[in-house]
This record gives structure tokens, C-alpha cells and sequence, in this order.
């Protein structure tokens, strides 16, 4: 992996609106996007998506924004998950290249595909250095000892945190040992009043996804090498609900 992408998850911020006067995209810089899609690895390739940018009149979505990113999936077990695992690719590497993103699941794409669920969307414009993120001690974040579970990988654990997530929930929580770590969704105890139970699951699933891609960006700086396996989310409402366990191999210095 790009240390750029290690970078930006650092650097990324959520933008809730698109100022202008804004720097245009080129028809240059929205074709490369197109074809670095076509680069994204899923995390369970059995599973059928389509992504892709399209112009913001094509949606619902009014942010500002010049271009929207539609994610459509078709409906399999662990599609949530697949589907934030590929946008957070997209995401981070949109950052690095100075375009700032929104994750929305407020607007909808007008276009259908069939045999395939829209599910969410990223907004994005292009944006000036110093819009985004450089000071972390303004970053609203869960304490530590909330998402992890000991002292193990603080080098890790401190930058993962920074995972973006559907209205800042923030739903996992991560068991570590010197072998392996095991990741979780939790259970939230807070739900904005715009969101039914299934929604906020529906959501954090998303975010599961996002969080695992964000963590094997930082193993990977670290030098660490992994197998992971993944368990089946069934979506139910417990404490904790298993998603991930990464198996794990330190590179010699």
C-alpha cells in the first residue's frame, strides 16, 4: 500500500459542504478517477458492485459538491462491509490527491442498476491544501480505551481512530494480543433521531468496512503482515458482534 494512503488518513476530514468559489476537476482528473475505481481491490470479490462518478445532478444530494461517486452492490451476505472497504479505498487516495470527500447516505443516485442496490455515495470537490485536516487535537474521537483494548499496537490504534464513520459513531472495538487482533462491531447506545435501529446497523456495517481498510493501511506502514478472516455480521443488535480476526506476523527490522 501507498504511504500516501497512510498520510491521508491523517489529513482526511469530512466535508459537509463545498465552498465556493471551488477549484474545478478536470475532464482529465475525472477520468483518472474512473480508472483508479477499476483498481480497487474488494474485500470478498464474489460480490457484485458497480462505482462510479457521475456529475451531482445525477443525484439528490445538495452539498455543493461537483461530482458525486454512486456505490451500488447487490445484496449478499457482507455487502455493507464489502462496499465501505472499497469507498475508503477511494476515499483515502482522493484525499492524497488533494479532492475532498463526504460519505452521504442523505442523497440517492437518480440512475438504477439492475440487480443491484444503490447504497450510498460519495461527494467530493476539489479543495486547498489547508482545508484539510492538521491539527488532530481538535478531531472529535472516542477516548482510546473505548475502540481498544489494551496498550498492544498503539502506534496503530492511534491513527486508526481517525476511521471515518456514519454521523461520527465510531462501532468498533478491537481485542489485541501480541498474535492477532480481533475486531468488533459494538453495539451504540447513541442514535441520532433521523436513524431506526435497522438504519444505524445498516450504517455501521458501512463503517466496519471502512474501519478494516483504514487498519490494514496502518499494519501495512507498520511493516506488519496479516491473514484475516471475516465472519458473517447477521445485522442483530448484541454487545459485540464478531466481524474480523487479523492474524499477525512481524516483518524483521
Amino acid at each position: 500500500m501507498s504511504e500516501d494512503l497512510y498520510s491521508a488518513v491523517l489529513k482526511r476530514k469530512s466535508f459537509h459542504v463545498f465552498p465556493k468559489p471551488e477549484r474545478k476537476l478536470t475532464l482529465d482528473e475525472v477520468v483518472e478517477i474512473q480508472q483508479h475505481i477499476q483498481t480497487l481491490v474488494p474485500m470478498d470479490p464474489e460480490i457484485r458492485t458497480e462505482i462510479t462518478i457521475v456529475a451531482n445532478n445525477r443525484t439528490t444530494l445538495v452539498r455543493g459538491q461537483e461530482y458525486c461517486i454512486v456505490m451500488y452492490s447487490e445484496k449478499k451476505d457482507g455487502y455493507l462491509q464489502n462496499l465501505g472497504y472499497l469507498g475508503e479505498q477511494l476515499d483515502l487516495w482522493l484525499t492524497s490527491k488533494g479532492i475532498g470527500v463526504l460519505w452521504s447516505g442523505l442523497g440517492s443516485a437518480k440512475e438504477k442498476k439492475e440487480g443491484l442496490e444503490y447504497v450510498i455515495m460519495l461527494a467530493i470537490g476539489k479543495m486547498e491544501e489547508d482545508r484539510f485536516r492538521s491539527d488532530l487535537s481538535k478531531v472529535s474521537r472516542k477516548a482510546v480505551t473505548e475502540i481498544w483494548s489494551d496498550e498492544l499496537y498503539t502506534g496503530i490504534r492511534d491513527v486508526v481512530r481517525y476511521a471515518p464513520s456514519a454521523i461520527n459513531m465510531q462501532p468498533w472495538y478491537v481485542q489485541a494480543s501480541e498474535e492477532q487482533l480481533t475486531v468488533y462491531r459494538r453495539k451504540e447506545t447513541f442514535r441520532p433521531k433521523l436513524l431506526s435501529d435497522a438504519m444505524q446497523i445498516h450504517y455501521n456495517q458501512i463503517d466496519m468496512g471502512i474501519f478494516l481498510y483504514t487498519l490494514e493501511v496502518c499494519l501495512a506502514h507498520e511493516g506488519i503482515r496479516y491473514e484475516r478472516a471475516m465472519y458473517m455480521d447477521d445485522g442483530a443488535v448484541r454487545e459485540k458482534t464478531l466481524v474480523a480476526e487479523y492474524l499477525l506476523t512481524k516483518m524483521p527490522k
